[in-house]
């Protein structure tokens, strides 16, 4: 009974503290692409890529029917 009371308690004490961590803030931002070329040929002077981390991802309903 004290065995099992006591791995109970060492278990508790190491679990605990990494459950309690705190995840990053969420960030957002914009990265440019200058004098971007796809491999088309066409070029574009300026590509402006939003991005997000931590933030939930959604896909709008006519592009989940369509991804494969």
């Amino acid at each position: 009974m004290r065995r099992s009371a006591a791995l109970l308690i060492a278990l508790a004490s190491i679990t605990l503290p990494a459950m309690a961590a705190d995840s990053p803030a969420p960030r957002e931002g914009s990265w440019v692409a200058r004098d971007f070329r796809f491999h088309t040929g066409e070029t574009v002077p300026e590509l402006q890529l939003g991005y997000g981390s931590g933030l939930p991802m959604t896909v709008p309903a006519h592009l989940r029917a369509n991804a494969r």
